[in-house]
C-alpha cells in the first residue's frame, strides 16, 4: 500500500510510519497548493492508495462515490500529538479501503465514510483508539 502525506502532515510522522513498515512518501513539491479535487486526481494518477491528511473538510468537498483512493484524516497536525500515536495511525491506514475515508478524532473515535448503492454516503463508527493529546 502506497501512502502520500499531505503538506500539513508532520515529516516526523512520515519517518515513523516508514519505520513501522508503511510505504509513505512526502507530498511532491509540484502538488503543494493544489485544490483538493486536483490533489486527489494527482494522487490517484501517481498510483498512491492512501492520502494521509489533516484537512478535516476535504471529504465534504469531494464526491466520495467517485473516490478511487482512500483518505485518512488525522485529528491534528501537532507532531507531539500524532507521532506517539503512530501505531494507531498504521492500524487505521491498513484498515481503509479505496473509496473510503476514515477521520480520526482527538478523542480517539474513528468515523468511516463510504459510498453505497446509488451513491448514498454511509457513516459508521469504528472501534476507537486511545485519545490523542491536544
Amino acid at each position: 500500500m502506497k501512502v502520500v502525506c499531505d503538506e500539513g502532515v508532520p515529516r516526523a510522522l512520515a519517518r515513523r510510519l516508514r519505520y513501522l513498515g508503511i510505504d509513505v512518501s512526502p507530498l511532491p513539491p509540484q502538488w503543494r497548493g493544489l485544490s483538493n479535487g486536483r490533489l486527489i486526481t494527482a494522487v490517484t494518477a501517481a498510483g498512491f492508495d492512501v492520502l494521509l491528511s489533516n484537512d478535516k473538510n476535504m471529504i465534504f468537498q469531494l464526491n466520495i462515490a467517485t473516490l478511487k483512493i482512500a483518505i485518512v484524516t488525522l485529528p491534528t497536525n501537532r507532531r507531539q500529538s500524532v507521532v506517539p500515536r503512530s501505531e494507531d495511525i498504521v492500524s487505521t491506514v491498513n484498515s481503509v479501503l479505496p473509496g473510503q475515508h476514515i477521520a480520526i478524532k482527538l478523542s480517539g473515535g474513528r468515523t468511516l465514510r463510504r459510498s453505497g448503492p446509488e451513491g448514498a454516503t454511509f457513516t459508521d463508527e469504528m472501534p476507537p483508539v486511545a485519545p490523542f493529546d491536544p
